[in-house]
């Protein structure tokens, strides 16, 4: 009788410590693993030093239209990013919000837009324009493991579209970012 109670305690501390090493790891991955820089590689963060240009400069390759029709929000996604299912809550929130504010939603695959990939240092990530094409924000939808309208970083600047304001193109953020490397080498 002693032996099968003591094999019963044995069992359960194991199980007990198997559960706390599974929760301790799944706590700090959750919290610090896939936590990178949006431009970890410092690869957009100079050509943003001057919006005027560098909007011009991806503007030639985006698939939108070029004349003055309103603002427009481009979302840019790539196939496989495992923090997309995080972020898309949080992305159709602000869809929903930009369709309200009469601004148009545009999202870009940058597997069917390659070329992009070389000013695209992560996804997901997000393009402001207002109505004039001015740039307004370039850069992740937020900063943080999650998503969300709490650590958003774009939800002001499109509530507030109308207002002029200098762009806001943070690149030094961190987050559940996939990084666009792969893509933009073999389009150099």
């Amino acid at each position: 009788m002693k032996q099968i109670v003591s094999r019963k305690y044995l069992a359960s501390f194991a199980l007990f410590v198997v559960w706390i090493g599974f929760t301790a790891w799944a706590f700090w991955y959750t919290q610090f693993a896939p936590l990178i820089l949006f431009d970890q590689h410092d690869r957009v963060r100079p050509l943003t030093e001057s919006p005027a240009t560098f909007t011009a400069t991806l503007r030639q390759h985006l698939p939108i239209a070029s004349e003055q029709n309103g603002a427009v929000m481009v979302h840019f996604t790539q196939q496989g990013c495992d923090c997309l299912p995080r972020a898309s809550r949080h992305i159709e929130q602000l869809q929903k919000q930009a369709t309200e504010l009469k601004v148009r939603n545009i999202t870009l695959s940058l597997e069917q837009h390659p070329v992009l990939a070389r000013w695209i240092p992560a996804t997901p990530a997000t393009l402001l324009l207002d109505s004039t094409g001015q740039l307004r924000y370039f850069g992740p939808y937020s900063a943080g493991l999650l998503c969300s309208s709490r650590n958003s970083l774009v939800e002001s600047i499109l509530k507030q579209i109308a207002t002029p304001h200098p762009a806001l193109m943070p690149m030094e953020v961190l987050g559940c970012y996939c990084p666009t490397d792969t893509l933009s080498q073999h389009n150099v």
